[in-house]
Parts: C-alpha cells; structure tokens; sequence
C-alpha cells in the first residue's frame, strides 16, 4: 500500500469522524434547546395526581409549589418520591395538607427512573391516569420523558423559583441522552447521615 492510498484512507477515517461528531453536537443542541423550551412552558391543568417525582433532598420550593396547585384544586391526590419519601410526606402535611391524599413508595430511591417507575405503579394501582409532574426547570424534558414511556398521561409544572443556568441545562442535556442511549439515569447522592450525638459527660 502506497502512501497516497494511506492518506486517502486516512482521509476517509477524519472525514467519517467529523460527521459523527457534527450529528452528535447537532443532537445535543436539539436536545439543549427542547430543555429551554419545556423549562419554560407550565402546563399546569387538572390531574389525577400531582406528583413530585425526584428529590435528594428536601427541597422546600418543590413542597411549595405542589402544595399551592393542590390547594388550587388541580387534583385531589400527591404522589411523592425519591431518596426520603416518608420525611417529603412531612414536608407536605406541614403545609396543612391531609396525610390522607399523600401517596408515597415503600421504598426509597437513588436515579430518576426508579422513582418514575415507583409513580406509574402507585398511579396504576389507583387507576390515576393523568398527572401534573412538579419539577426543577431544566429536569421536566427528561422527567415527562420517562412518565410518557410508563404509560402516563403527564403534564409539567416549572419552579419559576429555580431557573437554571447554562451548567444545569447541558447536564439535563446530557441526562436525557443517557436515558435516550443506555436506558438509565443519574444517581444522586446518598442522604448525609445525621449528626452523631455528643458524647455523655464524663462520670466520676
């Protein structure tokens, strides 16, 4: 082989790479600029169920939020998931909402999907077919995503409170392509466990 076939070939190869990464970074922008979109689009309507899909941690303008459009009548049920949902039910009950119309998982949860997955069979078993998903700005695309492929007939409602910036929307970017690729969400982080307690004072 001559050095002129190698440089064609080597060409080929360049030429091929450059297309994939064109049609990867074309992928990504799309995805970018859906994420903008529906971070900006409240699609709040009456549900079955208003739920709060995914949290890592108590975030109170998520319980906010759902408990304003519960009181507003748009549906008569929550559905709360994600990594502590019998302290999210408190966080709930403290905004003078019944422990009665709270639903939550047995168990708890560490990615996104797990706790869509723990919502659609909570939703199944009580026959909910709509729901109105409370979530972060940039997370909606990905959350009513993986609602939609349960089964759910899913609207979002944005936390005008969190807007997101740049980082937030790549990486929700990122997010869905990995859900998009390989099936499969982010991890969030483990709970910090509480503080040990002092020790007793020393006995004479």
């Amino acid at each position: 082989m001559d050095l002129q076939s190698i440089a064609q070939i080597g060409l080929r190869l360049l030429q091929n790479l450059l297309l994939l990464l064109g049609v990867a970074a074309a992928g990504i922008i799309l995805v970018l600029l859906l994420t903008m979109a529906q971070s900006r689009n409240d699609q709040a309507r009456r549900a079955d169920v208003i739920v709060i899909a995914h949290l890592d941690t108590s975030s109170a303008p998520h319980f906010d939020a759902a408990a304003r459009l519960y009181q507003q009548g748009y549906a008569s049920r929550l559905i709360v998931a994600g990594s502590d949902p019998p302290a999210f039910r408190d966080q709930l009950i403290a905004r003078r909402i019944s422990p009665e119309v709270i639903l939550i998982p047995p168990i708890t949860t560490t990615n996104r999907l797990a706790s869509i997955r723990q919502v659609a069979a909570i939703a199944q078993a009580n026959q909910f077919k709509s729901v109105l998903i409370v979530d972060q700005p940039e997370q909606l695309l990905l959350t009513l995503k993986l609602a939609g492929d349960y089964g759910l007939d899913a609207y979002g409602v944005p936390i005008n409170s969190l807007q997101p910036n740049l980082a937030s929307l790549l990486q929700s970017t990122l997010d869905y392509w990995q859900y998009a690729l390989l099936g499969s969400t982010r991890a969030i982080p483990a709970p910090a466990p509480p503080p040990l307690p002092p020790p007793p004072p020393p006995t004479n």
